[in-house]
């Protein structure tokens, strides 16, 4: 050991749980790849979640530090101008818990704010980023129980149940909800009304509809760092499942999607292209589209109705300057009602 290396720092805190697992995620990127890639024309399609590998990832991080990606700012403005009034309105000794939390720096700042928070736990299926999330977590909050889940954020609930009861609040930041399809969204919303009871409360974010010059700039920056982030997926199916592709033929492409209120992200074919995966032919034309990521925009209308059919009321919404982003706090519809 380093003469200069603090010994207690590999004694894992006190407060830190032993990290629970879903046990039902595993890697489906094959069969998944394989599964929209043999689709005919016009339908082919790779979940979003196939995007973020550690290089997606690390492109990704890139992306939240471009200019033209607002989300980020406009939300990190509502927290310095509302983090004390959402404090409150969230209560003392919250049981704070976050899907796909990440490195864990956005609830670390509404963990300070918060009067007495009881416990927090995190959700991640990558195990390296919630190591790093739960541990730094516990050691800064010495007096808050940290449960990490290794889990995808739609599963890791089920392994939640010995958290205390009281004041739950399921923490849902950034504009993840808006990746989901609309029954995918109520499905989620329906977990979170379901775990956090009748105390309990969310605290979500939604990117809001604006001019369509914005949010093609987001998705389509001048620097080219959300193109690379989207060919990167091309990349891995040559490099994990052996697809043959030519990587050099495709181009990314973001659209604006009017009467679904949603950014559609493609690969575009420039070249025919066949390779094939697990012994499988596939096949793509000229020009043929491979869709690998939405982002829905919302309406305040369409988050109350949302949030309805899941068994929640919106009780207030906090908006940055210009309007185009939404945090908002849910109440199950049985508390509202009292």
């Amino acid at each position: 050991m380093p003469a200069h290396a603090d010994p207690s720092s590999a004694i894992p805190p006190v407060n830190l749980r032993p990290m629970a697992r879903d046990g039902r995620e595993g890697d489906t990127f094959a069969a998944d790849a394989l599964e929209g890639l043999t689709r005919p024309r016009g339908q082919k399609a790779i979940p979003a979640k196939h995007l973020y590998d550690a290089t997606g990832s690390r492109i990704f991080e890139r992306i939240l530090e471009i200019d033209e990606y607002y989300p980020v700012d406009a939300e990190a403005s509502i927290l310095d101008a509302r983090l004390a009034e959402i404090a409150e309105r969230i209560g003392p000794e919250a049981v704070l818990v976050e899907p796909g939390a990440g490195d864990g720096r956005k609830p670390e700042r509404l963990l300070e704010a918060l009067e007495s928070p009881a416990a927090f736990a995190p959700l991640e299926i990558s195990e390296t980023a919630l190591v790093e999330c739960a541990e730094r977590i516990a050691r800064r909050f010495p007096e808050v129980e940290v449960h990490p889940v290794c889990a995808d954020f739609a599963n890791g609930f089920s392994r939640l149940s010995d958290l205390p009861r009281e004041n739950r609040v399921a923490f849902f930041p950034g504009s993840t909800i808006g990746n989901l399809r609309p029954e995918e969204r109520v499905d989620l919303l329906t977990s979170f009304a379901r775990f956090v009871g009748e105390d309990g409360s969310a605290l979500v974010g939604f990117d809001l509809v604006k001019e369509t010059d914005t949010l093609l700039a987001a998705y389509d920056d001048p620097q080219g760092v959300t193109a690379d982030f989207n060919l990167n997926l091309v990349t891995r199916l040559n490099r994990e499942l052996g697809a043959g592709l030519d990587e050099s033929a495709f181009a990314h492409e973001a659209v604006w999607v009017e009467g679904l209120d949603r950014i559609e992200m493609r690969l575009v074919a420039e070249r025919a292209q066949r390779g094939e995966i697990a012994g499988r032919a596939i096949e793509l034309a000229e020009g043929e589209r491979i869709h690998t990521e939405d982002s829905h925009k919302f309406t305040r209308e369409r988050i109350a109705r949302e949030s309805g059919e899941a068994g929640l009321e919106v009780e207030t919404i906090w908006t940055d300057e210009r309007d185009w982003y939404a945090l908002a706090l849910l109440r199950p519809r049985a508390r509202t009602e009292r």
